[in-house]
């Protein structure tokens, strides 16, 4: 069993899985999560694309969309990804993706995290980040790669003091 202690500055208290049958979850979980999720994203983005003409040039690789188009992308993903996922992240701390493979996001104590917690501190910055041209794909690759850290944490989980566990069996 992997297990993962966290030290918090706040307390000192040294919480150890070993005392709460956790494991993190695997890469392979979580890429699967995400690709779920981010399939489910999508269905929503092609019809916001649909409606400000947009569709067919993606269809035909010569999207190029103005900045308030942009602007209504971010917006729009922001809305659905709340609309879809947020009464489950609020509830359970996951995502359609993770329910399906019985993972779920804590906070370093272990704990389910807020909703803000996760909205606004393990998605939006990444959300927003990757947003920006050139400088966002790298933050891209950075969020991706950093989950072969020893604990598996992405850059979203460190910036939210989160991580990624096998839900109890």
């Amino acid at each position: 069993m992997t297990q993962y202690s966290s030290h918090s500055a706040e307390n000192k208290e040294t919480t150890s899985i070993s005392t709460q049958p956790y494991q993190l979850a695997t890469l392979g979980q979580r890429l699967l999560a995400s690709l779920i999720d981010g399939f489910i994203a999508s269905i929503p983005s092609l019809f916001v694309m649909g409606y400000v003409g947009d569709l067919q040039s993606l269809q035909q690789g010569s999207l190029n969309p103005s900045l308030p188009k942009i602007m209504l992308y971010i917006v729009s993903g922001i809305f659905f990804f709340i609309l879809i996922q947020g009464k489950s992240l609020d509830a359970t701390g996951q995502t359609i993706g993770k329910k399906i493979l019985n993972i779920k996001t804590v906070s370093l104590n272990l704990k389910k995290p807020s909703l803000f917690t996760l909205l606004y501190k393990r998605y939006l910055p990444i959300y927003l980040l990757t947003g920006i041209p050139v400088v966002g794909a790298f933050i891209a690759i950075f969020d991706v790669c950093s989950i072969f850290r020893k604990d598996r944490r992405c850059l979203h989980d460190l910036i939210a003091n989160t991580l990624v566990v096998k839900m109890k069996s």
